[in-house]
């Protein structure tokens, strides 16, 4: 599977401690993607692998623009 069939947007999120995947890791990523740079967002948040999805921070404080972010995609 080629990266680079993969043009729809993306949203990159990092955890600036995360140890499993770290933010070169996943921020890497845009690069080997299809999509148009335009079309990619890239953050970095404090905190780890779980925190991402679950940490009270970054569900509070980024969450709701990343979810803002998907429905302005449509």
């Amino acid at each position: 599977i080629s990266l680079k069939a993969i043009t729809c947007p993306v949203y990159l999120l990092a955890g600036g401690g995360d140890d499993i995947t770290t933010p070169e890791q996943v921020l890497e990523a845009a690069p080997l993607l299809g999509t148009p740079k335009d079309r990619i967002v890239s953050q970095t948040v404090p905190g780890g692998h779980i925190g991402l999805f679950m940490g009270s921070h970054t569900l509070r404080d980024s969450w709701p623009g990343i979810t803002r972010w998907i429905a302005a995609q449509s």
